[in-house]
């Protein structure tokens, strides 16, 4: 559904794939891929057999970039496209760290000692743990 010439943002390695489908079928796209997650060194990629190592890697390398969290993924990623012999895409690093001032600054706050009093209520002297989505 892109338009002629669009740009398309692909996330995560569960869309693996997409970028080499993309290149196929829709050359005049822009595409980038964009790992949330870990990428492995090439001796765990090894326990894919190698149709889906390259499958995987070439997948991904249909992209016009590919970015990760960490230089130490992205390192991983061009180690397994060195050792499969594929040619890697341009890639980059965007690391997605909190600000600390402001989770600071929020923690501090009054409304977050009213929800904490709130959740207290709650919890009792159970342990909890939370969590905080990115968008």
């Amino acid at each position: 559904a892109a338009p002629e010439g669009g740009t398309v943002l692909v996330q995560d390695l569960h869309l693996s794939l997409v970028g080499g489908l993309l290149r196929e079928r829709r050359p005049d796209l822009r595409t980038s891929h964009f790992a949330h997650t870990p990428f492995c060194w090439p001796d765990q990629l090894a326990v894919l057999p190698r149709a889906a190592r390259r499958r995987l890697l070439e997948g991904l390398a249909g992209h016009g970039a590919c970015g990760f969290h960490t230089v130490r993924w992205e390192k991983a990623f061009l180690a397994c496209c060195a050792e499969e012999g594929v040619t890697p895409p341009a890639t980059y690093v965007a690391p997605a760290a909190a600000d600390p001032a402001d989770v600071l600054a929020t923690a501090g706050s009054d409304a977050c000692a009213r929800r904490a009093a709130e959740l207290a209520v709650v919890v009792g002297d159970r342990k909890v743990v939370a969590r905080v989505d990115r968008m």
